[in-house]
């Protein structure tokens, strides 16, 4: 009862507050068309703000100024430059955390506009890393402008002006009012502008300003919260690509208004008319899916699924230690099981395609396939709950370093983007990773208890019957694949190095069980050659991404070379003492 009470608290530990004020509950729930897919304000805050700060703590409250208030957003410090050599380049001063705002930045910024463009033309790889570091900041900045400039349309017009309030209204009489200036003009004020009356003047400053906004608004299309009117069913569009492209109706002018509203409610810190307005917006174009996403990143199913696994690893080697039945820790181990199941459902129902398309959700998958057969093969054995747990820790831990662009919840290629292959092939591949990996773990605990003297009595049949369900997987998974190849790519084996990894897999499992049958492998040779599986579908299943060849592109990740080389030499160095132990114990038998 102690160890379950244990359980409750550190996932109530695990459960988050909600980070965002109450009345940016609505707000942060709008849609915006980010990288293909719909998704809420709060998921396209993040990423924007993990991108030039490296942290998205506050990033809907972030969002909300950059957009009402871009004036004040640019004092903001936000961009983080942690290389010290373009911070001396840039004459910036030390400050916390290394952030700094656009004010700040833009004089260096002016200076080294040209050596930023001549980068622009280069290869990264021909680049140092203060090459590389002082491109990225410009480029980082560009982005930033845009959102500083994609609400301009709809905020109040800088200076006196008493004809329109926005370009949105003012837009409607620009034109009669240029020819009434136009009308109004002699040839000697056109050419000296000073002997404008006070009246025409101003007028004139008024039509400058309404030029330099719809300049800085062409192409802006970072801030697509508009459903279009006459595009292709799917598209939204900016404010600026409403007004500039013919874009506009009824309907997208009430929504543009809508908008308009709220951000004047927060400018004037009107928190009834903010409250109204943002709800307006989300009857209007929120949808449960939005919903679901926002609930999704709250609830941080990845973190809790993560404290789970580590309390179930240290309960399995506790009952381990004191030879208890592992109730315990196979209720936590399940506990931990579900909420990544789930986790999996939510992303289902919010991307609308099976869950793996992505080497982060690989992870997450297989994760999912080797808590159910743990659960399913240990449930009175601790130590196979300690190490199926464990194992699951470590792909949950590994995940975030291959999650592609700060966002987990990404959209694929085209020729990914296919859901029945998606669920055919790939959960068929994936799952034959998870039966795999769980083989090994079985076998690496095998080798553990014979090297100590303890008792394998059971082990063997769940290792064999494991293995089987890895060959079965993993081989109807790549003759999936090579089908779906040959529908992509017109030809079903074409030696690519993914494809050549999966194929490495099924040999490795054929020849073991082959050799277990023809009477080659005695039952240490064989345990030894499932435990070194898990080096094979690691190779497999990152280390084909380290050659930056194929059609398979969709996985290639960078940095994994010295992380996938040390988690190989540390398992067949394990391997290998184990071997040894066991040699030396129980002599020639052992083989």
């Amino acid at each position: 009862m102690r160890l379950l009470a244990c359980a409750l608290l550190v996932l109530c530990s695990l459960l988050p507050f909600a980070a965002q004020a109450r009345d940016y509950d609505s707000f942060r729930r709008l849609p915006v068309l980010e990288d293909g897919r719909l998704k809420p304000l709060d998921s396209f805050a993040e990423n924007m703000k993990v991108r030039l700060s490296g942290s998205s703590k506050g990033a809907v409250e972030w969002l909300a100024q950059t957009l009402f208030d871009p004036a004040a957003a640019a004092a903001v410090p936000v961009f983080r430059l942690a290389n010290a050599h373009v911070r001396a380049m840039l004459e910036l001063p030390e400050q916390p955390g290394k952030l700094y705002s656009l004010e700040q930045l833009a004089p260096g910024l002016a200076r080294t506009a040209e050596q930023a463009e001549a980068l622009s033309q280069r290869k990264p790889a021909d680049m140092t890393a203060d090459e590389r570091a002082l491109l990225e900041l410009h480029t980082h900045v560009l982005l930033y402008n845009q959102l500083l400039q994609a609400f301009s349309p709809l905020l109040p017009l800088p200076g006196p002006h008493d004809r329109a309030a926005t370009y949105l209204e003012a837009q409607r009489n620009e034109q009669e009012l240029t020819q009434q200036l136009k009308a109004e003009l002699t040839p000697e004020q056109v050419a000296k502008p000073e002997t404008m009356t006070p009246a025409q003047q101003d007028l004139a400053l008024y039509l400058m300003t309404l030029d330099r906004l719809r300049r800085a608004g062409q192409n802006n299309m970072m801030l697509r919260i508009v459903p279009a009117a006459w595009a292709q069913q799917g598209e939204w569009l900016s404010p600026w690509q409403v007004l500039l492209a013919g874009q506009g109706s009824p309907q997208t002018r009430e929504i543009l208004l809508q908008w308009q509203q709220a951000a004047a409610a927060w400018r004037s810190q009107n928190e009834a008319a903010w409250q109204s307005a943002t709800q307006n917006l989300h009857a209007s174009l929120g949808t449960r899916q939005l919903d679901l996403e926002v609930l999704y990143r709250d609830l941080r199913p990845y973190d809790v699924a993560l404290g789970l696994l580590m309390l179930a690893t240290l309960v399995a080697v506790y009952t381990a230690r004191t030879d208890r039945p592992p109730r315990a820790a196979w209720a936590v181990l399940l506990l931990a099981t579900g909420v990544i199941a789930l986790a999996l459902l939510g992303r289902i129902y919010i991307l609308d395609r099976p869950p793996v398309g992505t080497l982060y959700e690989s992870l997450l998958f297989v994760a999912a396939i080797m808590g159910v057969g743990t659960l399913r093969v240990a449930r009175h054995r601790a130590a196979l709950l300690a190490a199926g747990a464990l194992g699951m820790f470590g792909l949950l831990l590994v995940a975030p370093g291959v999650k592609p662009e700060n966002e987990s919840l990404t959209m694929l290629s085209a020729v990914l983007n296919t859901n029945f292959w998606l669920t055919v092939h790939v959960l068929c591949i994936t799952a034959g990773y998870g039966a795999c990996l769980l083989a090994a773990l079985v076998a690496h605990v095998l080798l553990g208890a014979r090297a100590l003297g303890r008792s394998t009595a059971g082990y063997m049949p769940v290792l064999h019957r494991l293995s089987l369900w890895a060959l079965l997987f993993t081989a109807v998974g790549t003759l999936l694949g090579g089908v779906w190849a040959d529908q992509s790519w017109g030809r079903f084996w074409g030696w690519d190095p993914k494809e050549n990894g999966a194929l490495i897999i099924v040999l490795w499992l054929l020849w073991l069980q082959h050799g277990r049958l023809a009477g080659q492998f005695a039952q240490l040779g064989y345990t030894v050659g499932i435990a070194a599986l898990a080096v094979v579908v690691a190779q497999a299943w990152f280390g084909v991404n380290l050659l930056s060849t194929g059609l398979h592109s969709y996985g290639f990740i960078e940095g994994i070379a010295v992380a996938l080389f040390s988690y190989t030499a540390a398992n067949l160095l394990l391997i290998a003492v184990l071997y040894i132990l066991i040699r030396r114990r129980e002599g020639v038998h052992a083989a």
